[in-house]
């Protein structure tokens, strides 16, 4: 890599912040709801060259119900308007696209 390269994919500049709040009495007592903002700044894409990948930014939404004492269920929607955006790349000829809006559901059991 020549002299004064960015780093392959790091980016000068990034950030996230996630925010909970976890209901203290009621039914919902223990469950939890929650957002996370994640920014990754413009990033080189290819070492010693002057391909970059953008910038990117995501939203997230979370939310936990406890069932129980002993059971969660939890859901999670990605990157909630769908941004397009480059995770990673080794050249410009291999870019690997971020993880379009998704749902996921969990289940925790202590046991």
């Amino acid at each position: 890599m020549p002299a004064g390269s960015r780093i392959l994919g790091v980016a000068k500049r990034s950030g996230s912040l996630l925010g909970v709040y976890e209901f203290q009495d009621g039914a919902l007592r223990g469950s939890d709801v929650g957002a996370a903002f994640t920014y990754v700044g413009d990033r080189s894409g290819e070492a010693g060259k002057s391909f970059e990948l953008p910038a990117y930014h995501t939203v997230d939404l979370l939310a936990h119900y406890k069932a129980s004492d002993n059971v969660t269920v939890g859901l999670n929607l990605n990157n909630l308007f769908d941004e397009k955006y480059y995770e990673r790349s080794y050249s410009n000829y291999w870019v690997n696209p971020g993880e379009p809006r998704n749902f996921t559901v969990s289940l925790t059991l202590n046991l």
